[in-house]
């Protein structure tokens, strides 16, 4: 009996140690692989714009949470003076966050523009991106690449009408310790909407879109975990339906 428990424990540390080996071999090839071309040419105004707001962020700002309060509220002085340029006029959601096991509140903001509808009563289709930044990163792809997007978005379709207000939100309080919990922008987002009693037709999130391509092979991962994420950059055919249900 011992003899077959130790072999199965042995077994178990050479299995595992065989996962640890081949993932680590796929992490090392991942490295590898060739690196995603720089970005288009300056050339091109829309590439410019967002190359600029992405550089601005995450170079000029650097590090923009809670903890580098002063950077945070640099970022948010920076999107607003975009959207201000775009034709906007911004409104401010100001809230008070504690994170956890800190006896200090920190003031934080939400900033908001409105497309509105053509009718009153509307319902909102709401569009968001968070500009804090994760711990001890710059934060360039996560999420300062949305960001430009988002103001660009914005941009561009600031003289549709259409029977939809459509609210673009730059969201703070995203990233850890708040991440997952009622203090993130967005769930205080929500609770504005809840007090407006505004019906809301859905919520696009824009997240870290750095890079994509849909070629076949273009992103690799662990074999682990090979079999629930795609080797493309195609979403899956449920979330392409349901975008083309609710956007076409």
């Amino acid at each position: 009996m011992k003899r077959k428990v130790r072999n199965l424990a042995l077994f178990a540390i050479a299995s595992f140690a065989a996962i640890m080996l081949r993932s680590t071999w796929d992490l090392y090839a991942i490295a590898r692989l060739p690196q995603p071309h720089p970005g288009p040419s300056s050339s091109d105004p829309v590439a410019a714009r967002l190359e600029a707001r992405v550089r601005r962020l995450s170079e000029k700002i650097g590090r923009r949470n809670y903890e580098h309060p002063r950077e945070l509220e640099a970022a948010a002085e920076y999107i607003r003076a975009e959207f201000h340029d775009a034709g906007f006029v911004v409104e401010d959601q100001d809230y008070s966050v504690r994170p956890l096991g800190r006896s200090q509140e920190f003031s934080m903001r939400n900033l908001i523009v409105t497309i509105p509808a053509d009718a009153p009563n509307a319902p909102v289709l709401v569009i968001g991106a968070h500009y804090d930044s994760a711990p001890n990163t710059p934060g360039a792809d996560d999420n300062a690449t949305a960001v430009a997007g988002l103001i660009e978005l914005a941009q561009r379709l600031r003289g549709i009408r259409s029977g939809i207000e459509m609210r673009f939100v730059a969201f703070s309080t995203e990233e850890p310790p708040f991440f997952g919990s009622g203090e993130m922008g967005r769930a205080h987002s929500a609770r504005l909407l809840k007090t407006e009693a505004r019906r809301v037709l859905g919520m696009v999130s824009l997240e870290m879109l750095g890079f994509y391509s849909d070629a076949k092979g273009s992103q690799r991962y662990p074999f682990l975990y090979r079999s629930s994420i795609p080797i493309g950059g195609t979403s899956s055919p449920r979330s392409r339906t349901s975008a083309r249900k609710n956007f076409s």
